[in-house]
């Protein structure tokens, strides 16, 4: 091979992919590129997949073949870091054995780095196939809505809400590895984090073309972590090396940091409560201190099965100079219990015990009484409250000194987690023939202005 041809190390991932072993392999050593090493990594597998990369190296005497055996399972990035470190190529091209490359995969992308010296990160379009290795879509770019373009792809703020690169095209330099450090082991997934802190440090580019094909089947990592609470997890730890890059991008990555941990309150209150207490001053509105006090009124009842997560996400607002003012009817469960002790922790909560049963619209209007705040805000005790809530909701509110109100959309969840979403009409002559009729938006969900309020009372 000319020495103009730099050496390529395909390493190829597989964990449990032996049904699609032999055409992945296949792809990646038919390449009409011929300088390149493949590195054949197996995660502990728990299916025949060591049998059968056995089987296929020794069918290929001819390829320049290492394999990596671990002997536990690792994780996607910890195997990619003992794979690139045992590499000798100037390019790495990261590949699992379930997707194939077209035959000139790797001839397209190198001649692109070489007339393109300034580039050191590459992805090219891929078309979807299924577990037949069907097509299903030729491009998933055109398939997904991805805006690719030159101005786009090296956009550091484009990747904070999320990887919108074809993963399994992308290959990238030694030299930019070496400079990041790797694959953040900590993670289960290897491509954001990465692309992250590659975007910091090195130029991306682009091929228009599909040269790779992803297989989507049910045993894909994206259907194993899903929306699990280790999957935000995860995205809340990588987000949280990003903060101090800029002023635009602290604010997105706070609002991605809090839609996470909203999904995660849906999915695991206690977990998502527990890890929101370490994150809270990292992504905290420190201007809230220096803004206008919020009273959160609440009445309660017997919701002793949902107060504690309903206080914990008051509590724990980005906006933070706020007090909660709740107004309890006799109960006949802990729920007074569950608040005094809220209470004998926070100075910010104050308690109002109703001598008999008052009824919710009585129980506010008592609670109306005790708030000191130039707004309140509503909420119900066995709700949960988005983290940046009342921030969103204060911006709106200060933005324009007419406005009294400010609302939102709501998520619904049943007792077995299943959510949903219901939607308001932002049309204000809509909602005002809608008033005559019933409420056009959630109560539970507003932020009015104290004097509005008073005025009107329940």
């Amino acid at each position: 091979m000319p020495e103009n041809k730099p050496l390529v190390s395909i390493i190829a991932l597989n964990y449990n992919q032996s049904e699609f072993l032999e055409e992945g392999l296949n792809s990646f050593a038919d390449q009409s590129y011929r300088n390149f090493e493949l590195i054949i990594t197996d995660d502990c597998s728990t299916d025949d997949s060591r049998e059968k990369i056995d089987k296929w190296i020794a069918a290929h005497p001819g390829l320049p073949i290492r394999k990596i055996y671990n002997s536990a399972n690792r994780g996607l990035c910890a195997t990619l870091n003992i794979a690139v470190k045992a590499s000798n190529g100037e390019f790495i091209k990261p590949i699992a054995c379930d997707d194939t490359m077209q035959v000139n995969y790797l001839e397209e992308t190198i001649n692109f780095f070489q007339k393109h010296p300034d580039v050191s990160l590459l992805c090219t379009d891929m078309q979807l196939m299924d577990e037949k290795s069907d097509i299903k879509h030729s491009s998933n770019w055109k398939y997904g809505g991805v805006n690719i373009s030159e101005e786009n792809i090296n956009d550091f703020e484009a990747y904070l809400f999320g990887p919108f690169l074809n993963t399994p095209s992308l290959i990238y330099r030694r030299g930019l590895y070496d400079k990041i450090g790797g694959y953040d082991e900590e993670l289960a997934f290897e491509d954001w984090d990465f692309l992250l802190r590659s975007k910091k440090e090195a130029k991306f580019s682009f091929i228009d073309s599909s040269l790779v094909n992803y297989r989507v089947h049910a045993s894909n990592m994206h259907h194993h972590i899903g929306r699990k609470v280790k999957y935000s997890q995860d995205i809340i730890k990588l987000l949280r090396k990003h903060l101090n890059t800029s002023l635009n991008a602290d604010k997105k990555i706070r609002k991605k940091i809090c839609d996470e941990l909203y999904g995660m309150l849906m999915l695991d209150e206690k977990t998502a409560i527990g890890d929101w207490s370490e994150l809270y001053r990292d992504i905290q509105d420190k201007e809230s201190v220096k803004k206008p006090l919020v009273s959160v009124l609440a009445s309660s009842g017997n919701s002793g099965e949902f107060i504690a997560q309903a206080i914990e996400s008051v509590l724990l607002q980005t906006y933070s100079h706020i007090e909660l003012i709740i107004v309890a009817d006799p109960c006949t469960d802990k729920t007074v219990d569950i608040i005094k002790s809220f209470v004998s922790r926070h100075n910010n909560i104050i308690l109002h015990q109703n001598q008999e049963s008052k009824g919710l619209f009585p129980s506010l209007n008592i609670g109306l009484e005790h708030c000191k705040g130039a707004y309140i805000a509503i909420t119900d005790l066995d709700d949960l409250c988005h983290p940046q809530r009342l921030e969103r909701e204060m911006e709106l509110m200060l933005s324009n000194d007419k406005t009294g109100v400010v609302t939102s959309w709501v998520k619904t969840m049943d007792e077995n987690r299943k959510t949903g979403s219901v939607e308001y009409s932002p049309d204000k002559d809509v909602n005002k023939v809608s008033m005559l009729f019933g409420s056009p938006f959630s109560h539970g969900a507003s932020l009015f202005k104290t004097s509005v309020l008073k005025q009107a009372k329940y």
